[in-house]
């Protein structure tokens, strides 16, 4: 249908087709391709780089900004990159209701796909919803979740492949763990640093705490990976690693495990990825 020249999906009001489905990439916005992970899918949407504060050498930038208010998709993470975002996991594509937010599409862990594991196979252990690019770095996201299940929620940074990543989680129940056949979590709120060429040890758990999450509350949680400080906050508890050999730049976004029964009982909504813009254009 076409309103003053623009056209507009079915269900799709004229505001909505202004923020272009909540979706605001900025300006210079440009086209980058996945890791290996993600190359069979598609080229993700980039943000580009906003100098949103220019009294320093470093300009803190807003990469990328989602609230889904006007997006209506399942699958949501495949592409060839029509909403932005890809998936670390095929199994499960996401999905986004109108004015809800986004929420994983199924309820698996590593007792669920045999062969689970971190990195490596496509499986459960990185279900992950991601947007980005693999140059990005020094950047922060943040995003409000809620979940009516118990199990594992939260963010990811630098991803570059299945094989390395940071990650954020907080449960009551399971989580990733180094035994896929015993998923029981060993902490509620856990900062993890994955990387696949070192043998797992600990859940790859490299900080930890004792926040847990209320059943059907919402919470933000914000995840910055900047230099080699590594630091996570969620209902006012922060973690905080300093990572002697920090992992390369990568993708962005948001994970679940074994958590929503995919029904929509876990929920994310408004994103948020900043970073810093070195040439601050």
């Amino acid at each position: 249908m076409m309103v003053g020249g623009v056209a507009l999906e079915p269900g799709l009001s004229m505001e909505c087709s202004k923020s272009w489905r909540g979706h605001r990439p900025h300006r210079g916005a440009r086209r980058g391709w996945g890791p290996g992970v993600l190359r069979w899918a598609y080229p993700l949407l980039l943000a580009g780089l906003l100098a949103a504060d220019r009294t320093g050498a470093w300009a803190q930038t807003t990469y990328y900004e989602e609230n889904f208010d006007c997006l209506d998709a399942a699958p949501l993470g495949e592409g060839p990159g029509r909403y932005g975002w890809g998936v670390g996991w095929r199994g499960d594509g996401w999905r986004a209701d109108l004015n809800t937010g986004a929420s994983p599409a199924t309820d698996a862990n590593g007792i669920d796909v045999n062969g689970s594991s971190f990195g490596g196979g496509d499986d459960p252990y990185e279900n992950f919803l991601l947007t980005g690019h693999p140059a990005w770095t020094d950047v922060t996201i943040s995003a409000d979740m809620a979940s009516s299940d118990n199990d594992a929620m939260g963010l990811v940074a630098r991803f570059s492949s299945r094989d390395q990543y940071y990650a954020c989680w907080v449960t009551k129940d399971n989580a990733p763990t180094c035994n896929p056949a015993q998923p029981m979590a060993a902490a509620t709120f856990a900062l993890v640093r994955v990387d696949t060429t070192q043998t797992c040890t600990a859940d790859y758990i490299v900080a930890s705490g004792t926040f847990t999450y209320a059943a059907g509350q919402t919470y933000r949680m914000e995840l910055s990976a900047v230099g080699g400080t590594v630091r996570c906050t969620i209902g006012g508890e922060t973690l905080t690693y300093t990572d002697a050999n920090p992992l390369p730049g990568g993708y962005a976004g948001l994970m679940s495990f074994d958590n929503g029964a995919g029904t929509g009982q876990v929920i994310f909504d408004n994103v948020l990825v900043v970073g810093q813009d070195p040439d601050q254009d």
